[in-house]
């Protein structure tokens, strides 16, 4: 796999610039019959993404392996807020868009891999990369965004989502989690955390 495959996020969520206009909030104060129609237009707009460490699984001809996935670069990501509540990020890259919806954090459970199948992979925020921006209440209480896909890298097929946490409406964070089919029939899970600020 290589080190493209644990950079994958990165290039994902590689886009152009753009200008956003957006309000400040706190996200442990809305309300969740407001996120609709206040969460989701003031995602519109140019965010830097970087890329958190991780954890990758091989298991494949009776054998597991675990790999660390260091910390990435920080990339350009693009979110657009189309009217109606329908709200894409733009990977400008391969030019491919992924709808962004709200999710509830509760129902995430391990957030995709259980502690057994990974463990040490289960913090759900970077406080590192937040800082003095951890949130004041509890991440399942924080508005939560999802956008999921597909995406081959050195030949093995990536079903991926992303689970991000509204903090303020210039900072999500969360994390990104990767579950694969190599072309030998092994089997790759994974999961980083991931920061969007702008």
């Amino acid at each position: 796999m290589g080190h493209k495959t644990l950079a994958f996020a990165v290039a994902l969520l590689a886009a152009g610039p753009a200008q956003a206009d957006f309000h400040t909030f706190d996200g442990c104060d809305i309300a969740e019959d407001a996120y609709q129609d206040i969460v989701l237009p003031i995602l519109d707009g140019t965010w830097q993404a970087t890329n958190g460490g991780g954890l990758m699984l091989v298991q494949g001809a009776g054998q597991s392996m675990t790999f660390p996935i260091p910390p990435g670069d920080t990339d350009v990501a693009i979110i657009q807020y189309m009217g109606e509540n329908t709200t894409f990020i733009t990977n400008g890259a391969q030019e491919v868009h992924y709808e962004v919806s709200f999710t509830d954090p509760s129902t995430e459970g391990d957030y995709g891999l259980p502690d057994a199948l990974l463990p040490g992979a289960q913090d759900v925020m970077d406080f590192d990369a937040l800082g003095e921006d951890v949130p004041n209440c509890a991440s399942d209480l924080l508005p939560t965004v999802t956008y999921s896909g597909e995406l081959t890298e050195d030949g093995v097929t990536m079903n991926f989502e992303a689970i991000l946490h509204v903090v303020t409406a210039d900072l999500l964070s969360g994390i990104f989690i990767f579950n694969g089919t190599g072309p030998d029939g092994g089997q790759v899970h994974g999961r980083r955390l991931l920061t969007l600020r702008r």
